[in-house]
């Protein structure tokens, strides 16, 4: 009867030891076929034989030799003693080998020499392999030299772009302070000619352009340099709590001053009694706004500024005219620096206004918005954080 049993007994573990070993033929006839039809070089590493037990075509050409000798060799002898982690190989090799056969997947670059000295920078997947009897870890190896090398040069063309940006920046910064004192001159001698030459109407009429010619040139400077302050690396605005009742007129009232010729009106009621913002930088967003609605305004026409508090605190302006408006495919490229809108050639500008809101909207934590419908009008909205 025992005699039976140890009969039945050993077929049964026969039978599972045969099934085991058929079921680890097919694993690894799975991954052999895995590791032959990828397109990258993959080896399977033995951390216990510390060998490479597996690799495919691409392995070969990667480490420049056989897989004879592949397998006869530990990844160590592939890996540079200088490594992008800064590690030993010696160290991180095993200290990856525990959290891969943890269950973690790992990806890293490595610094790989080939048998024939050929040195590859690679992104190298590390995997455990599902085996029932070892413990086994797949690598593959991605050859990333060529973007790296694209990176290096894009990093390049930014830093060169970067500079050329602060070279034009200093350069418009220098020009429009040389300008500023013979500008003065030109003015204050139009202005005596104005006075003097009230009986001789070609002179008069001479002297008065002169005046709007240097009033238009010294807006351009002053928005020239506004703008290089504000791009300026480390600027910061000067925040205090400002009493926005006297600001807000103060604006209007150099908006009218600026044009007699459009009615423009406002609605403020909402707005806080003081808020923490820059004075100065607020001013000069909302003169560039409503300087943007007057000139792109018919004349008569209506501009009205409006603001108020939202229910988070934070503070909104609104400038709405009923002018030409903007095309549906200009709309996001209006704040950007230097863009004029292609259909409106005959308002002077230097492009710089909008892209001067964004910038104080985005010192205070906020953002500026535009809707608009052509030939109906336009209304920009900006919404900034104490």
């Amino acid at each position: 009867m025992l005699e039976d049993l140890n009969v039945h007994l050993e077929d049964r573990i026969a039978q599972a030891v045969e099934e085991l070993r058929q079921k680890d033929d097919l694993i690894a006839r799975q991954n052999r076929m895995l590791v032959d039809l990828a397109p990258e070089a993959i080896i399977v590493f033995d951390p216990q034989l510390n060998c490479i037990v597996d690799a495919n075509d691409k392995a070969e050409e990667l480490f420049g030799c056989s897989r004879e000798m592949l397998f006869t060799s530990s990844i160590l002898r592939f890996y540079m003693a200088k490594q992008p982690d800064g590690k030993s190989p010696e160290i991180s090799v095993w200290e990856n080998v525990e959290q891969v056969l943890a269950g973690k997947i790992l990806v890293i670059d490595r610094a790989i020499k080939s048998v024939k000295g050929a040195e590859v920078l690679c992104e190298v997947r590390l995997i455990r392999v599902p085996s029932p009897n070892r413990a086994l870890i797949r690598a593959s190896f991605f050859d990333i030299t060529e973007r790296i090398k694209v990176q290096e040069e894009l990093a390049k063309a930014l830093a060169s772009e970067h500079r050329l940006n602060e070279e034009q920046r200093q350069f418009m910064g220098l020009v429009s302070h040389e300008l500023r004192t013979p500008l003065a001159i030109i003015d204050g001698s139009a202005q005596l000619l104005v006075l003097t030459a009230y009986q001789d109407s070609d002179c008069l009429m001479h002297a008065h352009r002169i005046l709007s010619s240097t009033k238009r040139l010294g807006s351009l400077i002053h928005t020239c340099l506004t703008e290089e302050r504000l791009c300026t690396s480390g600027w910061t605005p000067n925040k205090t709590y400002e009493d926005l009742g006297p600001l807000v007129r103060d604006v209007l009232a150099h908006a009218q001053a600026g044009s007699q010729l459009h009615s423009i009106t406002s609605n403020v009621e909402q707005l806080p009694e003081k808020y923490l913002l820059d004075p100065m930088l607020v001013k000069v967003m909302l003169n560039n706004l409503l300087d943007n609605a007057i000139k792109y305004s018919p004349t008569g026409g209506n501009i009205e500024l409006r603001g108020w508090c939202g229910e988070r605190g934070e503070l909104h302006f609104e400038v709405e005219d009923n002018g030409v408006g903007i095309a549906p495919d200009q709309v996001e490229k209006i704040f950007t620096r230097f863009y004029r809108v292609w259909q409106i050639p005959d308002v002077s500008g230097a492009g710089l206004g909008l892209h001067i809101v964004r910038r104080i909207a985005e010192l205070h934590g906020g953002t500026v918005t535009c809707t608009s419908n052509p030939g109906m009008g336009s209304v920009f909205t900006v919404t900034i954080h104490s």
